[in-house]
């Protein structure tokens, strides 16, 4: 039987992933030729065609809705957001982002996001654009990390030569943002970029002269560890209240849930009873929670993993 292919801004799309990764540019949906690409496809049915031969639900019925009303009903259906990004700004008439420059390093703009490794100190970063036209505008320019300010300039567009790079720079310590994406806004609501603060795998801490390693659970984002050695529930819980600086605490079945899907984590947890909240154990083995009364899991011992929300400043 043929299946149904579709080609969207010269690439052939095989799943409906790589469809949602080229619609997340922000900046490829503010260009009309793109979106007459998609809502063709949607106009002649293939785009429903296709969604149901990937095994997917096509909830957009036809409709003589003008095309702008049309492609926000798309957008939100195919990325599954219930935000649609201001296509119509006039800032993608006057010039681009282009780069992000951190010392020797130049970090390229790859459908709408750049992804930087963060120090630990503050460092200096540079972002890069290119003008279209000059524009006798001033524009404001805003990182934020979801609804709070990181920085913000302001630019008077009128001296951007055409074809002329610019660029700004503030110093910043990322580490402070690992594993956020924070956005680069021009106006009040236009996403040029988003801005994706890896972390790395693991990273440790020495309590008790002991150091403990701890992963990152990427889904949750938060850091998960075991200590060396194992406690009673009593002894565990005088263990966090006494390092309750770091804000250490077990974890819970949502938190354990998460980290089965993260492979190279959940490895090396798989095979084990660990405590978590409530006076409760997990038995891996058994994919199993067991309650506890409060005198019975003063006196047994299990692995203990726990995990930390917000990474100290140590």
């Amino acid at each position: 039987m043929s299946k149904t292919i579709i080609y969207v801004n010269d690439t052939y799309c095989n799943s409906v992933d790589q469809l949602k990764r080229i619609m997340s540019n922000p900046q490829l949906i503010k260009t009309d030729s793109f979106r007459r690409e998609i809502l063709s496809l949607y106009r002649d049915g293939i785009l429903k065609i296709w969604f149901e031969e990937k095994g997917k639900k096509f909830k957009i019925k036809q409709s003589s809705s003008p095309d702008d009303e049309v492609f926000v009903s798309l957008f939100k259906e195919i990325m599954e957001n219930s935000e649609c990004p201001n296509f119509h700004s006039d800032f993608s008439k006057i010039g681009e982002f282009v780069r992000c420059e951190i010392g020797s390093d130049v970090i390229q703009a790859n459908n709408g996001e750049i992804t930087i490794d963060p120090s630990s100190k503050e460092q200096m970063v540079r972002f890069v654009f290119k003008s279209f036209k000059a524009d006798n505008n001033i524009r404001l320019f805003t990182i934020k990390d979801n609804d709070r300010i990181v920085n913000k300039w302001e630019w008077n567009w009128n001296d951007k030569t055409k074809g002329k790079e610019f660029f700004f720079e503030m110093s910043i310590n990322l580490s402070l943002y690992e594993g956020k994406v924070l956005t680069l806004v021009e106006g009040s609501d236009d996403t040029l970029i988003r801005i994706n603060v890896t972390c790395p795998e693991h990273k440790n801490i020495v309590l008790d002269d002991e150091t403990l390693e701890f992963h990152y659970v990427r889904s949750r984002r938060f850091w998960v560890g075991k200590l060396p050695k194992k406690k009673s529930y009593k002894s565990l819980n005088a263990f966090l209240y006494k390092h309750k600086e770091y804000k250490l605490s077990l974890l819970s079945k949502s938190d354990i849930e998460s980290i089965k899907k993260e492979r190279a984590i959940w490895n090396k947890m798989r095979l084990a009873i660990f405590w978590i909240k409530n006076n409760q154990y997990y038995d891996s083995y058994n994919s199993q929670i067991v309650d506890l009364i409060p005198w019975k899991a003063e006196t047994e011992r299990h692995q203990c993993w726990i995990k930390v929300t917000k990474w100290p400043a140590l």
